[in-house]
């Protein structure tokens, strides 16, 4: 079973971004639990040392691969484009 792990500085950053736009919250949800099916998408970048970085929209999503199989992510950052 795929596990979700989220940094507190994600849930913090993601709920301070929701406040602004309630439908980024919505957005990045769908992109992150989309990640433990794929956890590599299309345009997905890979920084190297199981660390990656996907857009959702004007937003980032900073990401660890811990684990393959079953796929285990730490959602480390969101950001936003300014």
């Amino acid at each position: 079973m795929s596990q979700i792990q989220w940094e507190p500085a994600a849930k913090r950053a993601l709920a301070r971004f929701g406040k602004d736009d309630a439908a980024v919250v919505d957005q990045v949800l769908d992109s992150v639990n989309a990640l433990s099916h794929n956890p590599r998408p299309s345009g997905a970048l890979d920084c190297g040392g199981g660390n990656h970085r996907i857009h959702v929209g004007r937003y980032r999503v900073w990401y660890t691969l811990k684990q393959e199989k079953p796929v285990v992510i730490a959602i480390d950052l969101v950001g936003r484009l300014q």
